[in-house]
């Protein structure tokens, strides 16, 4: 079973007005999204070999299925109104960098891991390379 956090020790007396905000804009995106099919948001969502610096942005507000988004949402519902209280004006810049950096994180990993495995050990293609040092290193920490 996986513990889910309920609640923090001195939790900040209201939701302050940010984490409404991105609560309510990350669910309009979604349900954006639900309506009218991964085609239409398949520009906007990080996608290896493809991405822009436009999504880099759009990204941070896409959500792969409802569990991702509630995940999302329950911990900015939990954790965002400390930080913003703690930030104050600096809160939203502080979440689009972290956004940011999450998605820069994943533009090498999505790129050593995008596309078939050959196991052609002698391909002459870069990707095999990195597959080849990857795989044991993730097999060893997952």
């Amino acid at each position: 079973m996986l513990p889910l956090p309920y609640g923090i020790e001195n939790p900040a007396p209201e939701r302050p007005g940010p984490i409404r905000t991105l609560i309510a804009f990350n669910a309009v995106v979604f349900a954006g999204q639900v309506l009218t099919g991964p085609e239409t948001w398949l520009n906007w969502a990080f996608v290896p070999h493809q991405t822009g610096p436009l999504t880099a942005i759009t990204s941070q507000f896409l959500h792969g299925d409802p569990v991702h988004l509630l995940g999302n949402m329950w911990m900015l519902w939990l954790f965002g109104p400390e930080l913003a209280r703690h930030l104050g004006f600096w809160f939203l810049p502080f979440y689009l960098a972290g956004g940011l950096a999450a998605f820069y994180e994943q533009v090498p990993l999505g790129h050593v891991e995008a596309g078939l495995r050959t196991y052609n050990f002698k391909a002459p293609w870069p990707e095999e390379m990195n597959r080849r040092l990857v795989d044991p290193l993730c097999q060893w920490c997952f």
